[in-house]
């Protein structure tokens, strides 16, 4: 009998270890969900002469620059499951700012394979190259965009930063997803953005969806609390993680930070 258990155990254990080893080797999958540009909508003719190409490390990253000319610049980081060209029509209202979508490696037209370290410095590669043409620079980040938009807030200190949706770590919003898992020591796209973003000094603007089914409110506001009283938080009650875009307040809100 002693030995049924035994070996019970040691089952129990190896299927454990095996389910760690699958969730560290397939991680990748579970966090970035790259997609095609859907060439039948018909706004992506429309916006055909605001199409750019930047090479960074011989990979070719594809997306739009909008309004090009202006004195200041946003530019916006996607979700992890998002094309950004879908967001074409919504920033181009904001006539007197140029607006920057390029969609990560992967996404869209854009080459290579999502990973965390090569987004990051892609963002960095980027800001880097535009910022000097322009006398303001905001970065505007949603979901996993998030993510990059704190990275790259921390390490260069823009004017204004948008957070829509964030978590503050996403090992953390893991962990409430897979309680039994010792995520920390299996996720190695951790995007931990209370870190990333602690030596940044400038006004941000964290939205916070009241019916976010995908990051946990808890989280979002772990990180609104981080950034002190530069930060305004805007909580949109009835609001879900893919729709909050859909409110009135979201865009009044943004209007009046910008």
């Amino acid at each position: 009998m002693k030995k049924i258990g035994l070996s019970l155990l040691a089952f129990i254990f190896l299927g454990y270890l095996a389910v760690c080893i699958l969730m560290y080797i397939i991680q990748n999958s579970f966090i970035y969900y790259p997609g095609p540009i859907d060439e039948s909508k018909s706004y992506i003719a429309e916006y055909k002469n605001s199409e750019i190409i930047i090479n960074h490390e011989d990979i070719n990253l594809h997306g739009w620059l909008l309004n090009s000319g202006k004195s200041k610049l946003i530019i916006y980081y996607g979700g992890n499951g998002e094309e950004v060209s879908h967001n074409l029509n919504d920033l181009s209202r904001f006539k007197n700012y140029s607006i920057l979508l390029l969609n990560y490696r992967g996404y869209g037209k854009s080459e290579g394979s999502p990973d965390q370290d090569a987004i990051f410095e892609d963002a960095l590669f980027i800001y880097d190259r535009f910022s000097e043409d322009y006398e303001e620079v905001i970065l505007f980040g949603r979901s996993l965009g998030t993510g990059v938009a704190s990275y790259v807030a921390g390490k260069r200190n823009p004017s204004k930063n948008i957070l829509v949706t964030p978590f503050d770590c996403l090992a953390n919003v893991a962990q409430s997803y897979y309680p039994y898992l010792p995520v920390n020591l299996l996720i190695t796209q951790k995007f931990d953005s209370v870190e990333n973003i602690k030596d940044y000094k400038n006004r941000s603007l964290v939205f916070i969806a009241g019916t976010d089914k995908i990051i946990p409110n808890k989280s979002s506001y772990n990180l609104a609390e981080k950034l002190g009283d530069s930060c305004k938080t805007v909580f949109i009650k009835d609001a879900g993680h893919n729709d909050i875009q859909s409110y009135p307040e979201y865009w009044k809100e943004i209007a009046r930070f910008l």
